[in-house]
């Protein structure tokens, strides 16, 4: 290797010391800035709560009822990190999601280096899935999401990498499998459909299927699955007999696909297109010329046996599967979509990667560059919306003076209203933050046509900081709207809550915040009058 390639080695492995070092910064640093959000966050800690005071690691439990959503491995991992740290709070809740992030993200660069021999495009697709939004949501909630897409990717990495692998073997194909099988105890099905698809689609690219179908013997991924996920079946089975099943696999799995599970779950099949827009900025305005480079000069590789050349075709239809599934899914949430994402990073890092020899075609700065601004802008907005929606200040103003706006302000919505009334500062940070994104990645976008590869640095600068300045400095403050009444009214009633005297019902509106800060079990009614028909007891009203 001459003196020049291993200066540029070395040159791209503190690059990669500076990665890390940025990732654990954005997925671990004070993770309890902020109490746990409803409905998800709050529910599942309090479930592990429940779990480690009743000592019961076989059925999860949700206010004193059995909670039937998700098999127990989140509740068991949340447990260990409140028993490690011997206590109950937002930081060990999110802990085990947040390192798993760190670890999701070192073992996509590690097999993606190890596949290529490309330091470069490990790198890359490493910063492109870790520096988007979607990725950095489930990374600090205290949910299962980011357990799953963990032992999901490193299942199907196993497995891919033995495909490619010059000689097949017996160890990727237990491990894999043992991943296969604690993804599957982490949110059921949906782990075989993911994996299974990517493992095919990754046969079917490679050739040779029969071949391929040995080196991810389902036999043997089968047999270690099972090793993992069963002992615990057979004992919920025990305790529980079929009542979970027949609730998970129907109402939560079978239920949601194809039915929904109420207005606030379900949306329109252009749901996703959305999602992505925001979720998977500012790399999604690379999206359609990394499709566009796919097509010229992918596709004719597609049998190549050079992970190099079939990686980023795989990606692509990794992701396309996943997200047409969703699209026909009448339950909607934004995070359904992100074990699609790796497969994305690894197109979108392939054509970063391209740059040199085929620079982003120059007619797409028409739309690029207005498309960052308006980014931009969009976080720029943030700290007049609250204004805005409250019928004050200068903002407010000067939209109200735009001629025949259609838009009704400002919002009539009482509760809406009471929550923008409350004493919230907004601080600068929206400004900071707008301008960062509208000269960081026009600026990515300029080279990127220019075909320096300078574009991929400036763009994943501009992320990270963009990631920062989100989750520190906007976060907190939607928090105060949303949840600070909620929590004050848990901590009202932890204060005064008498558990000789006191019952504390909840009619419709359901906040597992207020359960988890409270730590008193609500009784649920089913209509207002069943409450007012009980016999007058002032001590028994809160």
């Amino acid at each position: 290797m001459s003196v020049k390639n291993l200066k540029k080695q070395r040159q791209l492995r503190l690059m990669v010391l500076a990665f890390f070092a940025m990732v654990i910064a954005l997925f671990t640093f004070d993770l309890d800035r902020y109490g746990l959000f409803d409905v998800d966050e709050a529910i599942f800690t309090q479930a592990t709560v429940q779990m480690l005071e009743s000592d019961d690691y076989v059925t999860p439990y949700y206010n004193t009822e059995p909670r039937y959503h998700k098999p127990p491995l989140i509740y068991w991992l949340q447990a260990a990190s409140m028993h490690t740290f011997e206590e109950i709070s937002p930081f060990t809740a999110r802990l085990p999601s947040a390192l798993l992030a760190v670890m999701t993200i070192f073992v996509f660069f590690m097999f993606i280096e190890g596949m290529t021999g490309s330091l470069r495009y490990a790198l890359t697709a490493s910063a492109v899935l870790g520096f988007s939004l979607s990725y950095l949501v489930i990374a600090r909630a205290a949910i299962a999401d980011m357990a799953l897409n963990f032992f999901m990717l490193t299942a199907i990495l196993f497995f891919i990498s033995n495909i490619y692998a010059k000689q097949r073997r017996l160890m990727p194909q237990i491990v894999g499998g043992l991943m296969f099988g604690l993804a599957i105890l982490t949110k059921g099905p949906i782990a075989i459909f993911v994996v299974g698809g990517v493992v095919l689609i990754a046969m079917l690219v490679r050739g040779n299927f029969w071949y391929n179908l040995k080196c991810v013997n389902p036999l043997i991924v089968g047999a270690m699955a099972l090793l993992v996920f069963m002992p615990w079946v057979v004992l919920i089975i025990q305790d529980k007999g079929f009542d979970f099943f027949k609730e998970f696999l129907i109402v939560h799995n079978w239920e949601r696909f194809a039915n929904g599970l109420g207005v606030s779950h379900t949306s329109s099949p252009y749901y996703y297109f959305i999602i992505l827009l925001i979720g998977f900025s500012p790399w999604v305005l690379f999206v359609p010329g990394s499709i566009v480079w796919l097509c010229r000069t992918g596709w004719g590789k597609i049998r190549s046996a050079d992970p190099m050349d079939a990686l980023p075709v795989i990606g692509f239809l990794w992701f396309l599967m996943v997200f047409v599934f969703f699209s026909f899914s009448s339950t909607k949430l934004a995070h359904y979509i992100v074990p699609g994402l790796p497969g994305l990073a690894l197109l979108v890092a392939a054509r970063l990667d391209d740059l040199p020899n085929y620079p982003t075609f120059k007619f797409n700065l028409i739309w690029m560059v207005p498309a960052a601004i308006v980014f931009g802008l969009v976080f720029w907005a943030f700290k007049f919306l609250p204004d805005v929606l409250a019928g004050k200040g200068p903002m407010y103003e000067a939209i109200k003076a735009i001629p025949n706006l259609s838009i009704d302000l400002p919002v009539d919505d009482p509760q809406l209203l009471a929550l923008l009334s409350l004493p919230v500062e907004m601080p600068q940070t929206p400004i900071f933050l707008g301008a960062i994104v509208m000269v960081g990645i026009t600026l990515a976008v300029v080279f990127s046509a220019s075909g320096y590869r300078h574009a991929t640095v400036v763009a994943g600068a501009t992320s990270w900081m963009m990631l920062m300045l989100i989750n520190f400095g906007l976060v907190p403050v939607v928090y105060e709207y949303q949840q600070q009444p909620l929590a004050n009214i848990g901590h009202k009633i932890a204060d005064t809550y008498n558990s000789s005297t006191d019952e504390v019902y909840y009619f419709q509106l359901h906040r597992p915040s207020v359960r988890f800060i409270s730590g008193v079990p609500f009784t649920p009614i089913d209509r207002a009058s069943q409450f007012l028909d009980m016999p007058y007891q002032p001590e028994r009203m809160m």
